[in-house]
């Protein structure tokens, strides 16, 4: 490239002097007569840029040019002896002569240019393979770190874990388990997935881009999880391979490293965790194995959530306020209607909401839920249960035996001392408003709903 970018200057610079030598100069071929001759300049410019063999060069077509130009052709001898006989020779052997002389110099300080470019390069690629030695042996420092059992690093990580494990939601034990398989396994990339409904559905993920990185669902059998799921353990890379019904996975190959089924106290199989991509230094099968244990864990963890979330569900009663929950409302309106209706009995549901009750803090909040549910069970009768219904500042009444009226009231008499609760504790006028819908057994009504309903669109609730 540099080469020919040297031939196309000197031809470019020629054809510029003779294209003016034409246009200015047609009585004086090749500048024969002007002093100092032009062609210096061409001749200094390329010896002192290019070095020895462009000045020659240069040096060479300028006398070709200038004896061609003033003897219309190539000199014959009698023609060369004249030139030297009158000493009009000095100006073309000059040129070859400065451009060998200024071409050598150059020369010298290019090579000595070409030697440091190269002892440079050299050092720069050692450099860089140390560089890439201290990296990998950064990379090996970290895993046997983490190998070590009796290292404070591996007891740090064990706390991490159980930290992370030791809490009561879902979402934080997705995302501790991949922030572990990131900080202590060097894994870039993993996702989590859950089985539910013929679906995996995936809750968690690192290392995926913005645009792949949507919450979605993958159909049970077409997918390679459906591997782990059926062996019911670790799958890696080589499992993959070697599996009976591999082919059919054949579009998935390389997209995963590594499998991990989520399985619950029976060996039940209701997740995989994915790992997508780790340094491969971490690869190996003792971490795969710590892996296993990690996953394991949050496993557990997992399962031990839902059963305290189904446990919750089944709780009578709310802690809190020592009035039953919600939950258990549902079963004993179903249970009084029908008795109500089977034997003849009255039977009123009564909804009680507290509007703005959300525009308040919790501690007010909490407050104002226990100076009503104190006004009620000192105004209701003792067989009235009282529940927490499904809104914030909302509560139910079941009154068996009694008609609408008989407890409404008994409201009136809630409300209104609401109100002087409320203006003694320092407020000028009650902050927030009591709503009552009351409801009472007719014969026309075929189902539980029948009696809420009226309750609660009293109170402004559309839906049961």
């Amino acid at each position: 490239m540099k080469k020919n970018k040297v031939i196309l200057e000197i031809i470019l610079a020629f054809f510029i002097y003779d294209c003016v030598n034409y246009i200015f100069f047609r009585n004086n071929p090749a500048f024969a007569t002007m002093k100092p001759h032009p062609y210096w300049l061409v001749v200094l410019l390329i010896s002192s840029r290019y070095g020895f063999v462009p000045g020659v060069i240069t040096g060479l077509i300028a006398s070709a040019h200038l004896l061609i130009a003033v003897f219309g052709g190539i000199p014959s001898k009698t023609d060369i002896e004249k030139l030297i006989e009158y000493q009009n020779f000095i100006t073309p052997i000059g040129f070859t002569i400065v451009g060998a002389v200024l071409g050598s110099i150059r020369q010298g300080y290019i090579n000595s240019e070409r030697e440091k470019r190269q002892s440079f390069e050299k050092l720069e690629g050692a450099s860089k393979m140390l560089q890439g030695k201290l990296e990998a042996a950064d990379k090996m420092r970290t895993v046997l770190e983490a190998r070590i059992v009796g290292e404070t690093t591996t007891v740090k990580t064990l706390y991490e874990v159980a930290k992370k494990f030791d809490i009561l939601d879902e979402t934080s034990i997705y995302k501790g388990c991949l922030d572990i398989l990131a900080k202590y396994f060097q894994v870039e990339k993993a996702s989590i997935y859950v089985i539910s409904g013929g679906y995996y559905i995936i809750k968690a993920f690192i290392g995926w881009q913005k645009e792949t990185a949507v919450e979605g669902k993958i159909a049970a059998g077409n997918t390679i999880m459906d591997i782990a799921q059926d062996s019911a353990s670790t799958i890696t890379v080589k499992d993959i391979i070697a599996y009976d019904r591999a082919n059919k996975y054949r579009a998935e190959y390389g997209k995963v490293l590594a499998m991990f089924p989520l399985k619950n106290e029976s060996g039940e199989v209701f997740g995989v965790v994915n790992i997508e991509k780790m340094d491969f230094l971490s690869f190996t099968n003792p971490n795969i194995q710590l892996i296993e244990i990690i996953i394991n864990w949050a496993a557990r963890s997992l399962c031990n959530k839902r059963l305290f979330d189904h446990m919750k569900r089944e709780r009578i009663m709310d802690e809190k306020l020592s009035i039953f929950t919600f939950e258990h409302f549902n079963d004993v309106v179903a249970a009084e209607f029908k008795r109500a209706r089977v034997f003849g009995l009255d039977l009123a549901v009564a909804i009680v909401k507290l509007n703005q009750f959300g525009l308040h803090s919790a501690p007010e909040q909490d407050i104002i839920s226990r100076a009503l549910i104190a006004l009620m069970g000192r105004f209701m009768h003792d067989a009235d249960m009282l529940f927490r219904y499904r809104y914030e500042g909302t509560f139910a009444v079941v009154s068996p035996m009694k008609k609408e009226k008989d407890i409404a009231g008994a409201f009136d008499n809630i409300t209104g001392e609401m109100a002087r609760t409320m203006k003694g504790a320092g407020a000028k006028e009650a902050p927030l408003e009591i709503v009552v819908g009351i409801s009472g057994m007719t014969t026309h009504m075929s189902a539980p709903q029948d009696l809420l309903t009226p309750a609660l669109k009293k109170c402004g609730i559309a839906h049961v």
